[in-house]
């Protein structure tokens, strides 16, 4: 039970989760559009940002790596002008460590939004 959803909505939760070939088609279907993304994305980042070092995921949403030398919070400002918007790393560590660090999404963007975002951040590199 949760207090702050709907019992409407926990319900037609409940009946999605309880046909497990429903969900587990829904997952398949999500690893396999978020593993093509990654795939792209990580690719793009090769080809764009060549200098970010990162290890492909295995699952989830997100690319983490770094920009050696370059303060990835100062990057992000200059990126916001071009309409480029990523987590920097030290938002991750209490202790302002991460400072060439970042996480990027990829689940949301399409590819021409990739390559546009990645070389909006390049052009500051």
């Amino acid at each position: 039970m949760d207090l702050h959803s709907n019992g409407v909505t926990q319900a037609i939760l409940n009946e999605y989760l309880s046909n497990n070939r429903a969900y587990e088609n829904h997952i398949a279907l999500l690893r396999e559009a978020y593993g093509n993304k990654m795939k792209f994305f990580a690719q793009s980042l090769r080809k764009i940002l060549p200098s970010f070092e990162f290890v492909e995921p295995k699952g989830g949403m997100f690319i983490y790596g770094k920009l050696p030398h370059i303060n990835t919070s100062e990057l992000l400002k200059q990126a916001l002008v071009n309409g480029v918007v990523f987590v920097p790393g030290s938002e991750f560590y209490s202790d302002n460590h991460g400072e060439d660090e970042i996480r990027f999404n990829f689940s949301l963007v399409s590819e021409e939004e990739v390559v546009l975002g990645l070389e909006g951040i390049s052009s500051f590199c």
